[in-house]
């Protein structure tokens, strides 16, 4: 029994071993059968892998001018202080990396998660559900996953896409599940320096201190100065807001960051930092160095942010035309900036009169940077943020202040003297008419008290009134349709406010080419479809912005000054988003050119090949703002 046992059991192993030889052939027929003819999928494989290619491309595109995001966190995408938008509708939205004391760069990880995610939920559009193939193949797939992994030269994609491919010619199947693709992109490397930067203004304020220094460096700005000049000092807080601007606009391109590529210097590096040694005390000897003509630039606006040397890579930083600056200087009167003025003791200085100011401004903007090498590049913004005229970073954005309110308590404590106050200005074509209808109004410390109107009185418009009787010397404002509004200060029982006339015109805009290889200026002609054109009129107490499209939309009235009267112009030509052109100029109205006007046209510049590097650009700044073009294309009243 033992002997037949045993030879059972040998007879049971050798079938087994036998049908295990036979399932594992039929296994592997079966794998040869499903991987015949691999060539004829090639182009399959080849086609997702081209789709993975291309919308990479879209997504790193994307991320790469959204500073790193292609979803913004919730916190960004809900609040508008936290990202610029550069085409004005919220559709790009480049966020700050730095906002309110923290950060909110993006790390490695987030930026491979959100390509990833991107790829996922898009690629299924480029592939088309295969219909290029429908006559070939019938093709199952499963859930598909995809990783993405940032280097420093390059972007690896994994996708791991499990699918079946049934050939309708001869049924054989084809099991494909992984599909790797490598697209070149540095912006892993560019991330790293734009982290380099940004970790640089956190802790030194470079963008800060180098707005103050150019604030302070211009004649135009008011800060804290003493001027002998019986002329009242006055600067429209809204002029000092676009002269700053355009300061910025100007010489925020023209930052040079160590260790990358940029213009070099006029001389050595050893020559500024010999210059270093110099103090105060030489410059009073009159122990001046020979200074190169771009010190200036090398001791304010060369940034060392710690950088290894970079052969290939470039940073440049802007401040876009559309955007906009919070910007408040203070104290303010009405949006005017005034300095004091007091005289000297009569006996020693009566004939001088001295304006003393000091102006403190809080300022937040955004600045644009862009990281760039060869073809790939990198763009966030920082937030630049002064408070009281000192770097502030744990916050941005400023406290509202409040304007006068009005208290009808402290306005209806009149006093019992009474005063008279009469407004004059131009009518019919005469200058120097007392006005009816005029509101008056009075503005003392914190509190707004209207007054009345002008009216009919012994044969005068004038207001007869008394004011509050807790307030001595008040400012007096006059308002009326169709005139300046005027402020001044009441100083003795009686007030005449000369108030300025304006002219309401229609306008249009036409636009030059200008040929910036030939040097020519073309014959004026309408503005293009999907052109829009920025109008800034600045004159003492009337600034007026407006836009101007080739869209077809074209009824606007402007209001001019209906007397002599100069103004500052500076336009700004948009197309497709780009800036491309523009006017910068003063013109010169003379009182019998806007007598006889009935209408206006603005000119304006193309400035044209349309610029494309940093280069061009600025070249194009360089023409706009040199205003050889300006008399000859001055605004024409017809």
């Amino acid at each position: 029994m033992s002997r037949k046992a045993q030879a059972t059991m040998f007879i049971v192993l050798g079938l087994i071993v036998l049908f295990s030889i036979l399932l594992f052939i039929q296994y592997r027929s079966a794998i040869v059968k499903l991987r015949s003819a691999p060539e004829e999928i090639n182009p399959l494989q080849r086609y997702v892998e081209d789709c993975m290619d291309s919308v990479a491309r879209k997504g790193i595109s994307l991320l790469s001018n959204q500073g790193g995001y292609i979803y913004l966190p919730l916190s960004i995408e809900s609040d508008a202080s936290r990202y610029y938008s550069p085409d004005g509708q919220g559709i790009l939205k480049i966020p700050l990396w730095f906002y309110k004391g923290e950060r909110y760069n993006p790390s490695v990880e987030d930026v491979e998660a959100g390509l990833s995610r991107y790829i996922d939920e898009n690629i299924g559009s480029c592939l088309g559900d295969f219909s290029l193939f429908a006559d070939k193949y019938n093709i199952i797939t499963k859930e598909k996953r995809v990783q993405v992994s940032l280097n420093k030269a390059d972007i690896s994609i994994l996708l791991d896409y499990p699918m079946e491919i049934i050939s309708l010619s001869n049924e054989s199947r084809t099991m494909i599940s992984r599909f790797q693709k490598t697209v070149p992109g540095k912006v892993r490397h560019l991330m790293d320096i734009a982290e380099y930067l940004m970790e640089s203004e956190v802790r030194g304020a470079f963008l800060e201190n180098f707005t103050i220094n150019l604030m302070a460096a211009n004649p135009a700005i008011p800060f804290t100065d003493m001027k002998f000049t019986c002329e009242r000092l006055e600067w429209p807080l809204a002029k000092v807001q676009s002269d700053v601007a355009e300061m910025l606009t100007v010489n925020l391109p023209r930052i040079r960051v160590k260790n990358t590529v940029h213009e070099p210097f006029l001389a050595p590096v050893s020559t500024y930092e010999g210059l270093r040694k110099y103090g105060i005390d030489d410059i009073w000897e009159g122990n001046i160095p020979d200074a190169p003509d771009d010190s200036y630039e090398y001791f304010h606006m060369y940034w060392d942010i710690g950088l290894p040397q970079q052969e290939n890579v470039t940073l440049f930083l802007q401040l876009t035309p559309q955007q906009t600056m919070d910007f408040i200087g203070r104290p303010n009167d009405n949006g005017v900036l005034k300095a004091k003025r007091a005289q000297g003791a009569r006996q020693y200085l009566s004939f001088l009169c001295i304006n003393l100011y000091h102006f403190v401004y809080d300022i937040n903007y955004p600045v644009i940077v862009t990281v760039q090498e060869a073809e790939d590049s990198f763009t966030f913004a920082l937030p630049v943020t002064i408070r009281n005229n000192e770097p502030y970073k744990e916050s941005y954005g400023y406290e509202i202040f409040t304007t006068p309110s009005f208290d009808q308590g402290f306005c209806e404590n009149r006093g019992g003297q009474l005063y008279e106050i009469r407004a004059y200005g131009k009518e019919q074509g005469y200058s120097n008419i007392e006005l009816n209808e005029v509101n008056i109004s009075l503005e003392c410390f914190k509190y707004y008290c209207p007054l009345g109107q002008t009216a009919a009185t012994d044969g005068a418009y004038k207001l007869v009134t008394n004011l509050p009787a807790a307030c001595s010397n008040p400012f007096i404002t006059a308002e009326k349709e169709g005139y300046i509004k005027s402020k001044i200060q009441m100083e003795g029982d009686s007030l005449s406010i000369q108030m300025t006339r304006l002219k309401e015109l229609p306008f249009t805009v036409v636009v030059h080419r200008y040929n910036s290889l030939a040097k020519v200026l073309d014959a004026a002609s309408p503005l293009a479809e999907g052109m829009n054109v920025s109008l800034q009129i600045l004159h003492d107490g009337l600034d007026q912005y407006k836009e101007y499209s080739g869209s077809g939309n074209q009824s606007q009235d402007m209001q001019l000054i209906d007397d002599e009267s100069v103004y500052d112009i500076d336009f700004m030509l948009v197309d497709g988003g780009e800036y491309v052109g523009g006017y910068k100029g003063k013109w010169k109205v003379s009182a019998s050119e806007i007598a006889g006007a009935e209408k206006v046209a603005f000119h304006v510049i193309q400035y044209v090949p349309a610029p494309f590097t940093d280069k061009e650009k600025m070249e194009m700044v360089g023409y706009i703002l040199g205003g050889s073009y300006a008399d000859s294309l001055e605004p024409e009243l017809t």
